[in-house]
């Protein structure tokens, strides 16, 4: 392809038989380098060629000459236009990525806000509940507290209680026997 007239992106997408979606991508990732002048893209052939490989040409149709927007091209051809407005297209794609990072930025603002907030109102309610459970502590301390007590005195009365039947025992053992008929027949 020897045509060195700049063509637009139609053209491309006619030629190479692509989407202008297509195209539009290429250049906003710098994989297709070309002018923008009056809001309308121009791109040297040589450049879609490196981007694309050849045409297809058995599927493209007559090519139609460039129309009136060819016009400002050949008025603002010097190399001095063309890399300032190569310079405009980079310093408009960057400021398009700084607003994507400004959007993420307060995206993420926005994110660490609502946690804050969460922690905030979370904080009150964690110590509520960290108050419920030394409240609760607290009881279990004072039940295990009954508990011993209570073991105390059930040790006590049961001390008591075997006491007074080795008490019983004794006194029965220390009474005289009774002497019946027959235990006096035994004898």
């Amino acid at each position: 392809m020897n045509d060195s007239k700049p063509i637009t992106i139609q053209e491309v997408c006619e030629r190479w038989s692509i989407s202008r979606p297509t195209v539009m991508q290429a250049i906003s990732k710098r994989k297709l380098i070309g002018i923008k002048i009056t809001g309308k893209w121009f791109f040297e052939p040589a450049a879609v060629v490196r981007w694309r490989g050849e045409p297809d040409l058995t599927q493209t149709q007559a090519q139609p000459p460039l129309q009136a927007a060819a016009a400002p091209v050949a008025a603002e051809s010097s190399p001095a236009s063309q890399w300032l407005s190569l310079a405009e297209d980079f310093i408009a794609s960057l400021k398009d990525q700084l607003d994507v990072k400004d959007k993420q930025i307060a995206e993420h603002q926005e994110t660490l806000r609502e946690q804050l907030r969460l922690l905030t109102y979370a904080g009150p309610a964690m110590e509520k509940q960290n108050d419920e459970v030394e409240q609760l502590k607290l009881e279990l301390r004072k039940k295990d507290q009954q508990l011993e007590k209570l073991e105390k005195v059930t040790v006590e009365k049961v001390a008591l209680l075997m006491k007074q039947q080795q008490h019983a025992e004794e006194e029965r053992a220390a009474r005289p026997k009774v002497k019946t008929a027959a235990d006096q027949l035994e004898d």
